[in-house]
């Protein structure tokens, strides 16, 4: 297997090797870094590979999606707008995600959108940092505008190239308006339980959050995937 392409390949034990993939014995990976460094690996303790690009632009991938329709009878238009983007390093990847919808017939129109944004740093011992933050807007559910902010922190307990499981926790803070206010007061001294999940690229955080009046806080403590 040979590439003219710099990929990062990342072991079982955590460790990262960046360069281009050269001819290697059977059952082996060699990766040759940009200085000549050679490194020949098992390729069964090979437990992920990703494509590092050298421009700027070259190293942003994404999709855009833009869609929509028009319904004569009620006079109801509509149009979405979904945006996916990533930008990777060897030591970081950095993303955004937005999507939004836009409703009009003769009397009203509705915004909807969530955008979330954040970033990865992957560090030499195994430990991933992520600092995030998360926009929302959805009348049909009562929410006029949403904030959040959070950093997470995990490690790899185990990898291989079936699975892998990090162990990961964080806290957060934010704060939501609701677009139709109960007309029920709650006493100040009452905290009410909320649970919420988030998400970041390929990756299920589950959090559990509390919500006093309108402010929240919270906190992310695990996770477990299986590539695919």
């Amino acid at each position: 297997m040979t590439t003219a392409l710099r990929y990062e390949v990342v072991t079982r034990s955590g460790a990262r090797y960046v360069g281009v993939l050269a001819p290697a014995p059977n059952a082996q990976v060699k990766v040759v870094a940009k200085d000549g460094t050679a490194s020949t690996l098992s390729f069964l303790d090979v437990v992920s590979f990703a494509p590092i690009k050298t421009g700027f632009f070259d190293r942003i991938d994404g999709t855009l999606d833009v869609g929509g329709s028009y319904t004569k009878s009620s006079g109801v238009g509509q149009m979405t707008v979904d945006l996916d983007t990533d930008y990777r390093r060897p030591s970081y990847d950095a993303f955004t995600n937005f999507a939004s919808t836009l409703t009009r017939d003769e009397s009203n129109t509705i915004t909807q959108f969530t955008l979330r944004s954040g970033y990865m740093h992957f560090r030499e011992d195994g430990w991933i940092f992520s600092p995030f933050a998360y926009l929302a807007r959805n009348v049909d559910l009562g929410l006029s505008f949403g904030a959040a902010a959070a950093l997470t922190a995990g490690r790899y307990v185990e990898r291989s190239n079936s699975s892998e499981t990090l162990v990961a926790f964080g806290a957060g803070v934010g704060k939501e308006d609701m677009a139709a206010p109960s007309t029920t007061s709650t006493p100040s001294s009452t905290w009410r339980p909320r649970s919420s999940g988030m998400t970041i690229p390929r990756r299920l955080w589950i959090s559990r959050c509390w919500c006093f009046q309108n402010s929240i806080v919270g906190a992310a403590y695990g996770e477990m995937q299986t590539p695919g």
